[in-house]
């Protein structure tokens, strides 16, 4: 499976994802979401380094475009694909942190005595 498919079937299964049915399918969701946001910083990263990398090593006719301005261009494109990638990745972590959180509250729902 190609990136590209793997990124498509990560984006259906979050697109049609039940949330309000259960706590389970809240899990499935926020793992669907974690892996599509690993996903998607990865390709962020390796599509910024393959176009830094373009970039950078383009001959151009003369005169065009001085190398000092490609290669600045290069390097703020791979700058801001790794930035774009690290905050997808700190996303993760907060998906991760609220998921822990709701699995702390689903602990307590269970071990509280039933009302009525």
């Amino acid at each position: 499976m190609t990136r590209v498919e793997s990124l498509e079937a990560q984006m259906l299964a979050f697109d049609t994802a039940e949330v309000v049915a259960g706590h389970a399918a809240l899990d499935t969701y926020l793992e669907n979401v974690q892996t599509l946001a690993r996903t998607l910083a990865l390709m962020l990263n390796q599509d910024g380094e393959l176009a830094a990398t373009w970039l950078r090593n383009r001959r151009l006719k003369k005169g065009r475009i001085p190398v000092w301005v490609r290669a600045a261009l290069a390097r703020r494109t791979r700058g801001h694909s790794r930035n774009a990638a690290d905050a997808l990745l700190e996303a993760v972590s907060a998906l991760q942190k609220m998921a822990a959180l709701h699995a702390d509250y689903e602990a307590q729902e269970r071990a509280a005595p039933p009302k009525g």
